[in-house]
């Protein structure tokens, strides 16, 4: 119990120094000599990201541009041969990249953020308004989200799992709701089941008229 305490206290002291202690090497950089060194495609890479949601402003959007362009996760090889990545870049996976604050040279601890000894791939005036920008975004979705009237928001399902959200879209000055599948949303049209998209008074209506009925609606 003793060594592990010294054991932990060190590697708490190395990452307030900013010191990379080990462990699985961080995406877009290599290990050599227990030091960290960019990779420099990766770099180019993660700035592309950074400069593009400050352009496009939307997840959403940044990632069906990736997409578009064929650009991939990292490929990397484990220790057991297999191999991870090389695959589409998911909203979590984008949200996690933009938020990391390694990529500014920065290391992160209990709360604490401390200058690291790797050098930095975002500068951090980039950094910072990509964090705005998130930031902003999250309120404005929370706000759409609590005004929103849509009745089942959180409860429906399609078929295979997917979860349904509320939405919209405008036609000669008319604004059509609709529930639409969040596989669609992701761009992921293969993965959504055989209803992927339905009006919103109409099911809406269908769920109110059985509950009115004594009939459990099915959650699909």
């Amino acid at each position: 119990e003793v060594i592990g305490e010294r054991v932990r206290d060190k590697i708490a002291a190395s990452k307030k120094k900013g010191i990379w202690v080990g462990g699985p090497v961080p995406v877009r950089y290599r290990s050599k000599d227990k030091k960290l060194l960019v990779i420099p495609e990766e770099a180019k890479t993660v700035r592309m990201i950074f400069e593009r949601y400050l352009a496009l402003k939307s997840i959403s959007a940044l990632q069906i541009e990736l997409d578009q362009k064929n650009i991939r996760t990292r490929k990397q090889k484990l220790s057991n041969g297999r191999t991870r990545g090389g695959c589409r870049y998911g909203k979590g996976t984008l949200y996690h990249l933009l938020k990391n604050r390694f990529y500014t040279g920065e290391v992160t601890y209990k709360g604490s953020i401390n200058k690291g000894e790797h050098k930095p791939i975002v500068d951090r005036t980039t950094f910072e308004a990509v964090q705005k920008l998130l930031s902003d975004n999250a309120v404005e979705r929370n706000a759409s989200h609590q005004s929103s009237n849509a009745l089942l928001a959180g409860l429906l399902f399609d078929d295979r799992g997917n979860r349904m959200t509320p939405s919209y879209s405008n036609k000669n000055g008319v604004r059509y709701r609709y529930y639409i599948s969040h596989a669609l949303l992701q761009s992921r049209k293969a993965e959504a089941g055989s209803v992927n998209r339905v009006p919103t008074a109409e099911i809406e209506e269908a769920v109110v008229a059985a509950r009115m009925h004594g009939v459990e609606p099915v959650r699909q």
